[in-house]
């Protein structure tokens, strides 16, 4: 009779032990699975941002190349629009450059929406807008001229020397604060992950310390149901 009691009581505990053993398994195996997880989805939105802030400061750098291009190629009208192909030439090169910076604008405004800076995308816009009406300024002052001659040419440079020097200064401290920003911000968002891996690291070193006492707890209890 106390064999069989006692029979009785060891298989118990080891089920009780078991039953422990597996329960903490899948304990330990959903929190590295949510880990994994977890780092995997940070790692992710990390790589996707700064991406991202990458495609900004190239799209920034490209408006303000693209803008000393076209301002290039109005100088080309003026020095060879005396012949009238060449100015037809000139003037089709000034327009796509124009074009190219409106495009590098906009893109810049769109991304800056999705990185949560409204002050970048307002900038964005007010130099779109402002680089429309100096394109404008600078067809204004070409006129219908068929061609140029050296004095036409001079006459018109002086109507508008100078006017794309601040559109130039302005593209240029935004392409500098995007990339301050961007440096800034990729520091953050490394920092961030970090600080996640660390946090799920200690995460797991509680719950598999916690796994190793219960399990301790469980042999001594199926010890003590032998020993008897």
């Amino acid at each position: 009779m106390n064999s069989t009691l006692h029979t009785t009581t060891l298989r118990r505990a080891l089920i009780r032990l078991s039953s422990t053993l597996l329960g903490l398994i899948a304990v330990v195996g959903i929190m590295s699975l949510f880990a994994i997880w977890s780092m995997n989805r940070a790692y992710i939105a990390t790589d996707s941002e700064t991406d991202l802030l990458g495609d900004l400061a190239e799209e920034s750098l490209r408006a303000g190349l693209e803008f000393k291009v076209q301002v290039q190629e109005w100088k080309n009208i003026l020095l060879r629009g005396e012949d009238p192909a060449l100015k037809t030439e000139y003037l089709a090169a000034f327009s796509n450059r124009e074009a190219a910076v409106n495009e590098h604008l906009s893109r810049l405004a769109e991304m800056a929406a999705k990185v949560d800076r409204s002050d970048i995308r307002e900038r964005a816009n007010g130099l779109l807008n402002e680089h429309q009406l100096l394109a404008g300024k600078y067809r204004e002052a070409l006129g219908d001229t068929p061609d140029l001659s050296p004095d036409g040419a001079r006459r018109i440079d002086r109507s508008v020397r100078g006017i794309d020097r601040k559109l130039e200064n302005e593209l240029n401290h935004l392409s500098r604060d995007i990339y301050d920003f961007s440096r800034t911000r990729r520091v953050e968002l490394i920092e961030s992950l970090g600080s996640r891996y660390i946090t799920l690291q200690r995460a797991l070193l509680i719950v598999i310390v916690f796994f190793i006492l219960v399990t301790a707890l469980s042999l001594y209890s199926a010890l003590r149901v032998i020993r008897n």
